[in-house]
């Protein structure tokens, strides 16, 4: 199991802690925390992305490759 460090480091999935802690329907107290944590981490995101040209030109050169590249597979 990742540890929530590993989460901050971004090298752990964060439904592979969750689900750790969803056993049940109570929601535990660690479950909570690293949804907050999540929500934080889209929020830095969110910021990033907003504030820098030259972030948001990456992505859309990304999203337009895989698009190009889906387009190709639907020729084929």
């Amino acid at each position: 199991m990742p540890e929530p460090n590993e989460l901050l480091r971004s090298t752990a999935d964060a439904e592979a802690i969750l689900s750790r802690f969803t056993k049940n329907k109570v929601k535990h107290p660690a479950y909570q925390a690293v949804s907050e944590l999540g929500k934080v981490r889209k929020t830095i995101f969110l910021c990033e992305y907003l504030n820098s040209e030259i972030l948001r030109q990456e992505i859309e050169e990304g999203l337009n490759v895989i698009e190009n590249w889906n387009s190709a597979n639907d020729f084929i």
